[in-house]
């Protein structure tokens, strides 16, 4: 799907903003209100009041989220093409994978960890029946993703680093 998309992602901008910028910003604002807005629909379709499941409200809801991740993935990875010489190119995909090793660690490994009244017992005083992290923690998240949000567009420049050459001694 990206295969089809990316080439969208990259004509269709605006000028006044920015190629990347423009889609990196709102992209981020949706994120942003989608993490904000999940943790209220996730306890009714998980049936923690007492009705079915609705795995259909889930996967909708985590594909979209996944989709706005996947475009923006697009658009980082085409301002990072754009804002280094051709000789740090290759420090991209590094620097693209290091990254993604460690996000996926913390994000989903130290996720769930702390999610586990088991594991977070071991580091409590008194034991309780819920993980360190809770879907209101995990809501908040997404209040800070939006802080962030609407202050990095005016520390964002896209030609940066473009001049700028890296050396591996």
């Amino acid at each position: 799907m990206k295969l089809l998309w990316a080439p969208l992602v990259d004509c269709f901008y605006s000028p006044k903003l920015g190629r990347r910028k423009s889609w990196l910003v709102p992209l981020q604002l949706a994120i942003g209100s989608v993490m904000l807005y999940i943790p209220s629909v996730i306890g009714t379709a998980l049936g923690n009041d007492g009705g079915e499941v609705n795995v259909s409200v889930l996967a909708g809801w985590f594909c979209f989220l996944t989709f706005l991740a996947a475009t923006q993935d697009i658009a980082v990875d085409g301002w990072a093409l754009t804002m280094l010489s051709t000789r740090n190119v290759g420090w991209a995909s590094t620097c693209n994978s290091v990254g993604q090793t460690i996000g996926y660690f913390f994000g989903y490994l130290g996720f769930l960890a702390l999610d586990s009244p088991m594991f977070c017992n071991l580091f409590r005083e008194v034991e309780q029946d819920v993980g360190c992290v809770t879907m209101e923690v995990r809501g908040r998240r997404g209040c800070e993703h939006l802080k962030i949000s609407l202050f990095a567009p005016e520390c964002l420049n896209e030609t940066f680093l473009s001049n700028k050459v890296i050396t591996a001694d």
